[in-house]
């Protein structure tokens, strides 16, 4: 998880102390608008947490398989975002 994403699963989650390593649940496609979101379930106390992130959240080991095209994915992805949050559409 990156840095950001960690503060805000504790600001909504205070009891949780987000791991280094998390398993990603389920992955699904929300379209152009939403990019790959991804299911993370924390296991608490309390219950089950659960939150769902975009892929450009997230890290992962670049030994793993596929690092390689999720990170070619997560570059193109914050470069579409970039370009179109700064398109004037008025």
């Amino acid at each position: 998880m990156t840095p950001p994403l960690k503060a805000v699963v504790r600001e909504r989650s205070p009891e949780i102390d987000p791991p280094k390593r998390c398993p990603v649940t389920r992955i699904d496609y929300a379209g152009d608008e939403g990019g790959i979101i991804c299911r993370l379930a924390f296991g608490g106390d309390e219950g089950e947490h659960v939150f769902f992130v975009s892929i450009t959240h997230l890290t992962f080991d670049p030994r793993q398989p596929f690092a390689r095209e999720i990170a070619a994915y997560q570059k193109h992805r914050v470069k579409r975002m970039r370009r179109l949050s700064s398109l004037d559409f008025d």
